[in-house]
């Protein structure tokens, strides 16, 4: 039987973090470590360590890492292992392809006009010198995903948990209220069944969201390991990206209640339309400006606006084009 305990509680049951052996799947967290017991640390996400045999009653208070001083000017002070980290003092604050060098997926840095924020380029090695371990498969799962949603907050599901890890933990501390789980890296995350209370409070204050799923039990991923060639095993299970939130894009999945969106009761909760507009000059080919037809007033159009306005929730999707002489 799984055991659970509280580091955390409220007075709402949904918004206690629990930690202990999770029912549904072979890992369980305690203090900041994941772990697939089946395969001894390669699961691992936070590498803190921490007794299982603590709960909250026998454990002393956490200790915070609140006044580090750090080896080189301006730099963010150094993580300490076992204790609570302040913020800014995390392993990701340290991760120069994270922070000051940060460049896309095509290698733009953030300075490139073609640069997106929409990606990430993810430096391994980095991360292994600087935390001075090996990165274990679930961390390289978290960080993949990531680099293709680096604009978004991941909810990085574990059984019945939505874990948040590195910069999306700063982002459950200080818009959730959550507090930092032991250990070097940033690390926070709520019950499943707090999951539309957290994702709205994120949607509400700007955030995009991408909740990440499990889509392969640990007894698929034992049957895969079978079926798998000789050389090198598949080590966690299968993660994706099962969906995006944001205010314009906001759907209502399973885990939310929908209820907001009847006439009466919010009627959208004030969330309005995704709208896009495209503005296109008339010109030719050789960059000049297309000669075209006066209006009934004598004014020549110089260009055209394409608009597009889709209502995420409905399904409708309108769009129009005209022209302007501004």
């Amino acid at each position: 039987a799984a055991r659970l305990h509280y580091i955390h509680t409220s007075n709402d049951a949904s918004a206690g973090y629990a930690v202990g052996m999770r029912a549904d799947d072979d890992y369980f967290a305690f203090a900041g470590v994941i772990t697939d017991h089946s395969n001894n640390n390669n699961n691992n996400i936070s590498n803190s360590n921490s007794n299982s045999n603590n709960d909250k009653s026998s454990s002393p208070p956490p200790q915070t890492n609140s006044n580090s001083t750090t080896t080189t000017k301006n730099a963010p002070p150094k993580p300490i292992a076992g204790v609570v980290n302040s913020a800014g003092s995390h392993l990701h604050n340290h991760l120069k392809f994270f922070t000051t060098h940060r460049k896309d997926g095509h290698g733009h840095p953030t300075t490139h006009p073609n640069y997106s924020p929409r990606s990430l380029q993810v430096a391994l090695s980095e991360i292994e010198r600087e935390s001075g371990a090996k990165v274990s498969p679930a961390q390289k799962q978290w960080w993949d995903i990531k680099s293709q949603y680096a604009d978004c907050v991941l909810l990085f599901k574990t059984g019945k948990f939505y874990e948040m890890f590195h910069d999306d933990a700063d982002v459950g501390v200080k818009v959730l209220g959550f507090v930092y789980m032991k250990g070097t890296l940033a690390h926070a995350g709520f019950p499943e069944a707090a999951y539309d209370k957290m994702l709205t409070k994120l949607v509400d204050a700007g955030y995009r969201v991408a909740r990440v799923e499990q889509t392969e039990t640990p007894d698929a991923l034992k049957e895969r390991k079978k079926k798998a060639p000789t050389g090198k095993k598949p080590q966690v299970v299968c993660r994706e990206v099962c969906g995006i939130v944001a205010k314009g894009t906001r759907t209502y999945c399973f885990l939310e209640d929908a209820s907001v969106l009847e006439k009466g009761n919010g009627g959208g909760n004030g969330r309005g339309p995704l709208l896009t507009i495209k503005e296109i000059m008339l010109e030719d080919s050789g960059g000049e400006m297309m000669e075209c037809e006066e209006d009934e007033t004598g004014t020549k159009a110089v260009c055209e606006y394409g608009v597009t306005i889709v209502d995420a929730v409905t399904g409708a999707v309108t769009m129009g084009q005209f022209a302007d002489d501004v």
